[in-house]
């Protein structure tokens, strides 16, 4: 999996179109641009959710995502409370998409590793069975505030590097999880820890190297993306997520801004050649 620039949140058809049309990725770009549609086991039992500019019906999610193109990730965005049935409800939420995305990131503090891995062998066997022509899926995993809270060493201290390196071994080792995402905002647009998830990617990156692609989400904006200097710096490839940093005070998403931002972001990830 490529490093990414991802904008989640898309509720409409036409964001996705207008995010292909005008995101510029320089012809050197080292990172794909990500579109991330936010779904959940409420919105597969057809449920409301409190976000409804940001929680689209599932029936509508491929015209979200719109035609395939190259240099594009489609995203799905999953929640759920109940941790022990992700992958049963993933295989849900593809047979009643009918759409088959790059990846799925997982928003669950430390699913079940097997049931992820059942997840992936269903995955290619149903697209073999529908004759898609992407057979692979990648699997994102977010490192929430439940997740983070779960390797600290107390509550409300600081995170031990070795447990969460220890947690996240199998899931890396075993190829179940693609890329790894530092997000203790969850979509609130809480500021970025920069310090904190420095800590985290480095010890992160010390263990597994190029084995994981690693990100960090939480409160970005287009004003403050400078702050994400030192960890660009430390971190070649980082992926960037931004959600609430690019809507308004109704919750829509400001699709100019999106691309503002994504743009910004990919002439900073992806400086010229020399």
């Amino acid at each position: 999996m490529r490093p990414y620039v991802s904008i989640s949140g898309l509720s409409q058809a036409w964001h996705g179109q207008t995010l292909r049309q005008h995101v510029v990725k320089p012809e050197h770009h080292t990172h794909n641009l990500a579109l991330g549609v936010l779904t959940s086991d409420m919105m597969l039992n057809d449920g409301q959710n409190d976000h409804p500019n940001r929680y689209p019906r599932i029936r509508n999610h491929r015209q979200i995502f719109g035609q395939a193109r190259a240099g594009v990730y489609d995203v799905v965005h999953f929640y759920t409370p109940n941790m022990s049935r992700v992958g049963a409800q993933l295989q849900r939420y593809m047979r009643e998409s009918e759409h088959f995305p790059h990846a799925f990131q997982v928003n669950v503090a430390w699913p079940g590793l097997q049931d992820l891995s059942h997840f992936r062998d269903f995955y290619r066997q149903y697209a073999e069975e529908k004759q898609s022509r992407r057979l692979e899926v990648r699997l994102i995993l977010q490192l929430g505030r439940d997740a983070l809270d779960l390797v600290r060493k107390a509550p409300g201290e600081r995170i031990a590097g070795g447990h969460l390196v220890s947690q996240l071994t199998p899931y890396i080792e075993s190829g179940v999880i693609d890329a790894v995402l530092y997000d203790s905002s969850g979509g609130r647009g809480k500021d970025l820890d920069i310090d904190e998830a420095g800590y985290c990617l480095g010890h992160i990156r010390r263990a597994f190297g190029s084995n994981v692609v690693i990100g960090v989400a939480g409160g970005l904006t287009v004003e403050n993306f400078y702050r994400l200097q030192p960890l660009i710096e430390e971190f070649p490839g980082l992926s960037v997520d931004v959600e609430s940093g690019v809507r308004n005070a109704q919750d829509e998403l400001i699709v100019e801004k999106a691309v503002e931002f994504a743009n910004q972001a990919f002439s900073i990830l992806c400086p010229p050649l020399l």
